[in-house]
């Protein structure tokens, strides 16, 4: 793992854990949980699709083949939207500026790992992950 990749992930984790540490408290209302919930089975169903022996934090792909089945038909990158939908009710809630920034940073972490990812797979997989990029969102589907 590079150097910057390393960083990548040790800021995603340092994010996550600040938001954890930083929420006020659980908010149990319906709509917080089924966006939380969302997150959680589509990070879910992007870890089934993927394989657990081919589940990596890091961005350099260690995959020998470009899965492109189940959520990955829709999203490149459902894990980290799992994340994102899992801490969205928790900032949004939260009303701390603190929390904000830390999920504005955890946003452009994953965008950076993204980028870096896509460049490995781009190398790896040549025109077929190009041809599956043009089909694909990055992490929502209609906006990136």
């Amino acid at each position: 793992m590079s150097l910057y990749s390393l960083a990548l992930v040790l800021s995603q984790f340092s994010l996550i854990f600040l938001i954890i540490w930083n929420a006020q408290s659980v908010h149990w209302d319906l709509p917080s949980l089924s966006v939380q919930l969302l997150g959680i089975f589509i990070a879910l169903w992007g870890i089934y699709n993927i394989r657990i022996g081919n589940f990596n934090i890091q961005p350099e792909v260690k995959s020998e083949v470009l899965v492109t089945k189940g959520i990955f038909n829709i999203l490149r990158n459902p894990m980290y939207t799992g994340i994102l939908l899992v801490f969205l009710p928790v900032v949004i809630r939260g009303d701390h500026p603190f929390l904000w920034i830390c999920y504005v940073l955890l946003f452009i972490v994953l965008i950076l790992k993204i980028y870096k990812e896509e460049a490995f797979l781009e190398e790896k997989f040549g025109q077929s992950y190009s041809v599956y990029k043009a089909r694909t969102w990055r992490i929502l589907p209609y906006i990136f």
